[in-house]
């Protein structure tokens, strides 16, 4: 038998509502702020992406369902490396006409 709650209109206090109570029961108790989830960086579900990515097709091709060039099949790790020294490529050879100019 639930005992009626005198704050709600029903009578009973719905669970969600509930707040916890001090040990002596009459404050209430601060609860934490919500925290948020942490973002995944960009990098990162690119990083992700490619080794799953190897990982089906290694998987693909030992299995004998697909027919390619190793070459193609270890595609993603070559192409994300090329990607990667290419951006760092970019950043230092636009660090160096900034260093340039001044």
């Amino acid at each position: 038998m639930q005992i009626p709650h005198p704050r709600h209109p029903t009578g009973v206090d719905p669970w969600w509502h509930t707040v916890p109570e001090s040990d002596d029961g009459t404050q209430p108790v601060d609860l934490p702020a919500p925290t948020r989830p942490e973002r995944v960086s960009a990098t990162t579900a690119a990083v992700v992406f490619a080794g799953t990515l190897a990982a089906v097709f290694i998987l693909l091709k030992l299995a004998g369902i697909v027919d390619w060039s190793w070459l193609w099949v270890l595609a993603p790790v070559w192409m994300s490396l090329i990607l990667a020294v290419g951006a760092v490529t970019t950043v230092v050879v636009i660090l160096a006409m900034i260093a340039c100019r001044m």
